[in-house]
């Protein structure tokens, strides 16, 4: 990073060896123009430096955007699937309703043409001149002429029906399309961020001056998540209180068995599938659930007597900071935010503020 008092002191020297008064105040000008600019590029450059944890910690939140805007997509595709398969098989029952219809209006037309081929006198002739005759004479005619009307409409009905399903078909068929090219573009960039993360975690195993800058970062982020948890102790109006004769042990928060449980930080890092189910170790509160940078997503649980519980590196988080959860309860799921390559949980405990062994009170996570 450029300094600019080492600019300032060395353009300084220049103007007092400088000989003239018109000279100097020249000299002096170009210096404040010069120490201006040198500022305005080092607060750039400052701007521009990110830590190894921060460029991280972007990525798992672009990362996390662009899961968001996959699943979105997802849902949206499988919406337009089933309207446009619910459109055709609305097509599909009309046209099988359409030869029915059909067939009875042709025997209609031709019953019809039969009738009045002779014109409409036979008609008047055969009628009945008793007006009670006359009457259902008038009735049956009536009745005819409606089911006739009916076929009719129930032709034209069907036809309507089958070109708006068909309209519709052709309509999520396009929104099917344009929502499979964006996912495919979404599904690009999430794997180019993706590959990012990885190249960034490559080059920090490669480069032992970013891995101790990593470490750096790390153990400052770990007096983070004391002073936070320190601080939510000082804050709370009343500690929680476990649930009466509840044991003292804690149970897995993966109910899964593992062989990959290493030793991380102050705490241990479990293997797991990603999505893989995390729950509560026992029942408590939860104190803080969201973006932390070095840990990314986590949960942390207060159990009572200034116990705590941490779980980091999740992917999706279930719960929300106050909500009271029982032993066992599933909070979030296994994930790749935070500084893994491959799917983990971190899982940390602290008693009165110190780290302790996760293996004391849990026996599976015993380093394997």
């Amino acid at each position: 990073m450029i300094d600019a008092r080492v600019v300032v002191a060395a353009l300084a020297l220049t103007v007092a060896t400088a000989t003239g008064a018109q000279r100097s105040a020249e000299r002096l000008k170009d210096v404040e123009q010069r120490i201006r600019q040198t500022e305005g590029e080092a607060k750039a450059l400052e701007s521009k430096s990110t830590s190894v944890l921060g460029q991280m910690d972007e990525l798992d939140r672009a990362i996390a955007a662009e899961e968001r805007t996959v699943a979105d997509l997802a849902a949206q595709m499988r919406s337009a699937r089933t309207r446009k398969e619910t459109a055709e098989r609305a097509i599909a029952r009309l046209d099988e309703q359409l030869p029915e219809l059909r067939a009875s209006f042709t025997a209609r037309a031709r019953g019809l043409y039969r009738l009045t081929r002779r014109g409409l006198a036979p008609l008047v002739v055969r009628a009945p001149q008793e007006w009670s005759e006359a009457l259902r004479y008038r009735r049956g005619l009536q009745a005819v002429v409606a089911h006739d009307h009916g076929l009719v409409d129930a032709l034209v009905r069907n036809r309507a029906a089958a070109d708006a399903a068909r309209e519709e078909a052709r309509a999520q068929a396009e929104a099917l399309a344009a929502e499979r090219a964006q996912n495919e573009r979404e599904l690009g960039s999430l794997r180019a961020t993706r590959k990012q993360k990885q190249q960034l975690l490559a080059s920090i195993r490669h480069q032992t001056d970013k891995r101790a800058e990593l470490l750096e970062e790390l153990e400052s982020s770990a007096e983070k998540l004391r002073q936070l948890i320190e601080k939510e102790e000082a804050a709370k109006a009343a500690p929680f209180q476990p649930p009466p004769g509840q044991a003292a042990t804690m149970a897995s928060p993966l109910r899964i068995e593992s062989t990959a449980v290493a030793t991380a930080r102050n705490g241990v890092e479990i293997r797991a599938a990603a999505g893989t189910p995390v729950r509560a170790v026992k029942a408590g509160r939860v104190v803080f659930a969201g973006w932390f940078t070095g840990y990314g997503k986590m949960v942390i649980l207060d159990h009572g007597d200034r116990l705590y519980s941490v779980y980091g590196y999740v992917g999706d988080v279930l719960v929300e900071t106050g909500r009271a959860v029982g032993a066992g309860e599933t909070i979030a799921a296994v994930g790749t935010t935070g500084p893994v390559a491959v799917p983990s949980l971190y899982f940390e405990i602290r008693d009165h503020g110190t780290p302790r062994d996760p293996a004391a009170y849990i026996k599976s996570l015993a380093h394997k």
